[in-house]
C-alpha cells in the first residue's frame, strides 16, 4: 500500500469529511479513502485485464450448469 499527503486541504472539508466519517462510525482515513476509491473506477484496460485474467481460470469456459440440473443430480444421488 502506498500513503498520500494531501496538502492545502480547506479546514471546513476535513471537518465535513471527520462529521461524514463519524456518522458512519468510521475513521477520517477509511472515509477518504472510500472516497478515492469511487472516484477512480478501473480503466478499460484494467477491466480487460481483469477478464483475461479471470479467463485463464476457467479454461473451459463458463460454467453452465442450471439450478435445476444441481438439484436433479441431488436427488439422484440421494435415490441411489
Amino acid at each position: 500500500m502506498t500513503d498520500l499527503l494531501v496538502r492545502g486541504l480547506d479546514p471546513a472539508v476535513i471537518e465535513r469529511l471527520k462529521a461524514k466519517a463519524k456518522r458512519k462510525g468510521h475513521s477520517l482515513q477509511q472515509e477518504a479513502k472510500e472516497i478515492l476509491e469511487k472516484a477512480s473506477p478501473m480503466t478499460p484496460e484494467e477491466l480487460a485485464k481483469m477478464f483475461e485474467e479471470l479467463d485463464q481460470l476457467f479454461p473451459n469456459g463458463p460454467i453452465t450448469v442450471s439450478i435445476e440440473d444441481m438439484i436433479r443430480e441431488e436427488r439422484e444421488k440421494l435415490g441411489e
